[in-house]
């Protein structure tokens, strides 16, 4: 389904602790199964393991240490995804993506370490992307340090929000944000910028099966003509800064009511549209 409508691969999170791994069966049956003929790279996930699933980010069940061995350790676990004929590669090079680099002690020596350790092990060159703006890497400091920034998705360019309370006697209240706002506002800011960034675009944006009294919701307004748009920009600003991907966030993020996969709300109507704004084809048949 997803190579028809025009996905080139998957981004999948890659659950990491010190050589703990967790939620893994998916990717080890993607490595058995050589007929899935789709292509991925990981991103590691590296932030606390908590009870985020039910709102309650505190409660650390398993904590990142990021010890000494660390980085040749976790090259060494993703040897074998990377070894894959499917593993996606940015101008020949295996992609891995960081998540929190700022979560991440001497950043720079780990990564630089995780490069050391792939030649070392045959793997060759590695191309490292974070997922952040290139704005937030210059605050850190950590220029030089990754071969590019990827979006993760565009939350943080919504601003204005309505407080939800207690809507027609539910228990669900949160912050709800407008769709469109953030997507001009994520235009503004990208129009502005080096344009050295991986793009992203989003399904949406609801993570009240999470986080219930605490949510944000940023589906105000949304409309699939919206979303084509969104998906319209990033495909024409990644050819005109000749990047070869953007990111769609997500395929199947049901608990934030972000994903692509077809369900009983909006039918194939999601992924129809993204295919159409990827091709270039006119929103309405």
């Amino acid at each position: 389904m997803a190579k028809r409508h025009g996905i080139y691969g998957w981004c999948i999170y890659y659950y990491w602790f010190s050589g703990k791994k967790l939620l893994t069966k998916p990717l080890d049956i993607l490595l058995e199964h050589k007929d899935i003929d789709i292509d991925f790279c990981l991103l590691w996930c590296n932030d606390n393991w908590t009870k985020i699933w039910v709102g309650d980010y505190d409660d650390i069940l398993i904590k990142n240490d990021y010890s000494s061995e660390d980085p040749d350790k976790f090259i060494d676990d993703l040897s074998k995804f990377i070894n894959d004929e499917r593993y996606i590669r940015i101008n020949g090079k295996p992609l891995v993506l960081v998540y929190l680099v700022y979560a991440i002690p001497d950043v720079r020596n780990v990564v630089r370490r995780w490069r050391e350790r792939a030649k070392e092990i045959g793997i060759g060159e590695i191309a490292v992307f974070s997922m952040v703006r290139p704005h937030t890497i210059d605050v850190l400091g950590l220029q030089g340090c990754f071969d590019a920034e990827a979006e993760f998705c565009p939350l943080q360019y919504s601003v204005n929000s309505i407080q939800l309370e207690n809507i027609h006697g539910s228990a669900v209240s949160g912050k709800l944000y407008y769709y469109e706002e953030c997507q001009k506002n994520y235009i503004r800011v990208t129009d502005k910028s080096d344009h050295s960034a991986y793009m992203s675009c989003m399904c949406g944006w609801d993570n009240t099966p999470r986080y219930k009294q605490k949510s944000k919701i940023y589906n105000l307004g949304f409309s699939m003509r919206l979303f084509y748009d969104m998906v319209r920009y990033a495909t024409e600003e990644a050819i005109a800064n000749g990047k070869d991907y953007f990111f769609v966030f997500a395929w199947n993020e049901w608990a934030e009511s972000a994903y692509l996969e077809p369900d009983k709300k909006f039918g194939y109507a999601m992924i129809n549209t993204f295919s159409r704004a990827l091709f270039a084809l006119p929103f309405e048949p």
